[in-house]
Order: C-alpha cells, then sequence, then structure tokens
C-alpha cells in the first residue's frame, strides 16, 4: 500500500466522531418528537458510543412548550422527578433500561436538553 493511502486512512480514522447531528426527523422516528419543536434553531447531537442526546434549541412560547411536554410526558408514561422553574428531569423504564431526560430553561428563552439510556 502507498504511504499517501495509509495517510488518508488515518486521517479519515481519527477525523471520526462518534457524535452525529440529531434534528427533529431522528426525534419523530424515534418517537420522542414531543421532547423538541419542529424549527430551525434545533442544535442537537448524538453520542452514539454513550447513549445519549443533547443540545439546545429556542421554542416559540416557552412556557407553551413546557406545558406540552408535561402533559406529553404522561401521555407516554414518562415519571417527572424533578419540577423546579429552571429545571425538569423525567425518567422512564422500559424492557431492560431506563431513560432520563432533563430539560434546563435557560434564561428563560432556551432550552437545553439531556437524554440518557443505560
Amino acid at each position: 500500500m502507498k504511504l499517501h493511502y495509509l495517510v488518508l486512512l488515518a486521517v479519515l480514522l481519527f477525523s471520526c466522531d462518534e457524535r452525529v447531528k440529531f434534528d427533529y426527523e431522528d426525534a419523530k422516528r424515534n418517537e420522542i418528537a414531543y421532547f423538541f419543536e419542529d424549527n430551525s434553531s434545533l442544535n442537537f447531537y448524538h453520542d452514539i458510543d454513550n447513549s445519549k442526546i443533547s443540545g439546545h434549541f429556542t421554542p416559540e412560547d416557552i412556557g407553551k412548550y413546557a406545558a406540552s411536554v408535561d402533559s406529553a410526558c404522561i401521555k407516554h408514561e414518562w415519571t417527572k422527578i424533578i419540577d423546579d422553574a429552571d429545571k425538569k428531569m423525567y425518567l422512564k423504564k422500559e424492557s431492560y433500561h431506563y431513560s432520563i431526560v432533563t430539560l434546563i430553561f435557560w434564561d428563560n428563552k432556551e432550552v437545553i436538553l439531556e437524554m440518557s439510556s443505560f
């Protein structure tokens, strides 16, 4: 194998990232779209190696968003474990794993969301 092919292969391997972009279409496919809004301000990544989705977005109406998430979580059998003015946390136990979603309401404008499964 020529040296420049080996160098190219090494560059490609080192540039790989286990984080991939996560958007609203991904949320719909995973049946968790109720945690997101379909807008252009979504900035999320899926860390596949650590089973974690994280990012932030600016909802159109943060109060309306918080209320809709609460009702959707009840409908989809999530348990709210923290309910503060600036932070909500939900837990869901499925067959063999747990999922935790943390919502942080930053400056009453932006939502920081982190979802982990283990």
